[in-house]
């Protein structure tokens, strides 16, 4: 099992980085997850999800820092490093794409 991760901030609460992230990783992915848990910002602060198309479980937790600031580490694992890696480097272009700054 190969684990690959990286953090990043969001200017953004928390509540809204969870729904976004959430949304973009059922919806506008090229392998689409399924998640464990649809992302509720009223009790969650984590999205655990399992890809479709590759043999991947990415866990993405969004720590509220302040009123708008948010800290996001993304994890993707699975049996091969390289796919682990380049999802988690797809994955986070796109939340940052998002604009949510």
């Amino acid at each position: 099992m190969w684990v690959q991760w990286g953090t990043f901030y969001l200017n953004t609460p928390y509540s809204n980085a969870l729904q976004y992230i959430g949304d973009l990783m059922t919806t506008d992915r090229e392998s689409p997850y399924d998640l464990n848990d649809p992302p509720d910002p009223s009790e969650d602060y984590q999205i655990v999800g399992i890809s479709r198309a590759h043999d991947l479980i990415t866990t993405v937790v969004c720590v509220p820092v302040a009123a708008h600031s948010t800290w996001v580490s993304l994890v993707c694992s699975g049996p091969d490093g390289q796919v682990a890696e380049l999802e988690r480097n797809s994955l986070r272009q796109k939340i940052i794409d998002l604009d949510l700054n």
